[in-house]
């Protein structure tokens, strides 16, 4: 709330939504990294962050990571369906690549990088768009799905874009590196913190929340405390609205995604603590609280 009170004069006056969005996501990302790089002045022990209950909301799940290490991270591997919802996002990013080729003049370096990009999410618009598979055995038995050759699902780049390869931290042309890795909006920051980093989730924990989680743990930069999160997965990365069913008219939304772990698995199975620290009956909040901080003092003493 502070924030956006400091940033009201510029919110005001901003040219539309979209401005005001840029400018408060700017100011938000240097508010946490200005926080981080004081708790490295003040020689603060660990950064323990709390997105218990958290719902999630966008793709910052995936970018914010980059704050707390200054090691390379790597984004999730991204499907989407092969439906009209998969479709939209597979073509939005086709036409932002190609937008980048043919608008704005790319170089030697970037070149080569959006060709590949663009040529990989016209076959995955293809692939989405060919005849669909049969799918009619997940209504009538259990199996493996990772085992199944018709999934309908299609290769999709990365949960922080295209392209979220440290590769595309060279390329001087900011419009261009962003249509290949959405984590440039937090370039200026990165490594702002790079100490011990706890991260507390519990069954509320979903969605954007997970991903955060799921990067800080595949990559390594955090241990997670708490309890499992709760399994929204993916969910949706392009607008839709939920389908009517014609006689009882009950409106149903599927997700349109899947975002696959460092071990191959979809985060849809929610995020395992590596340090569980469950709800005990009749507990206060308060007790919790203290009961996390006392793991998360032992767990220190092993760096």
């Amino acid at each position: 709330p502070g924030l956006c009170h400091r940033l009201w004069p510029q919110l005001r006056h901003a040219d539309g939504v979209r401005t005001m969005r840029a400018t408060l996501q700017e100011a938000w990302v240097a508010e946490i990294a200005a926080t981080l790089r004081r708790f490295r002045q003040q020689a603060v022990d660990a950064v323990l962050v709390d997105v218990g209950t958290n719902p999630g909301g966008d793709d910052s799940g995936d970018t914010l990571a980059r704050l707390f290490t200054d090691q390379p991270v790597r984004s999730a591997t991204l499907q989407m369906s092969a439906s009209g919802t998969g479709v939209d996002y597979l073509q939005e990013q086709f036409e932002r690549l190609d937008d980048a080729l043919t608008r704005h003049h790319p170089d030697a370096r970037a070149r080569p990088m959006l060709t590949q990009q663009r040529t990989a999410f016209a076959a995955a618009l293809r692939a989405a768009q060919s005849p669909a598979c049969d799918l009619s055995w997940v209504w009538q038995t259990q199996q493996d799905w990772s085992a199944q050759r018709c999934r309908r699902l299609v290769a999709a780049g990365t949960s922080g874009g295209p392209l979220a390869d440290p590769a595309v931290d060279r390329l001087d042309d900011f419009l261009i590196a962003h249509r290949l890795d959405w984590a440039q909006d937090v370039r200026a920051h990165r490594g702002a913190w790079h100490g011990p980093v706890y991260l507390l989730i519990d069954g509320k924990t979903s969605s954007s929340a997970e991903m955060f989680a799921a990067r800080l743990q595949d990559n390594g930069i955090a241990r997670v405390v708490g309890t499992r999160s709760g399994g929204y997965g993916c969910g949706f990365m392009s607008a839709e609205s939920p389908a009517e069913l014609p006689n009882s008219h009950l409106r149903v939304r599927i997700p349109n995604c899947v975002r696959l772990r460092a071990d191959g698995s979809d985060e849809v199975a929610g995020i395992v603590p590596d340090l569980a620290v469950g709800a005990r009956a009749g507990e206060s909040a308060r007790a919790r609280a203290q009961r996390v901080l006392d793991v998360i003092d032992l767990d220190l003493a092993r760096y």
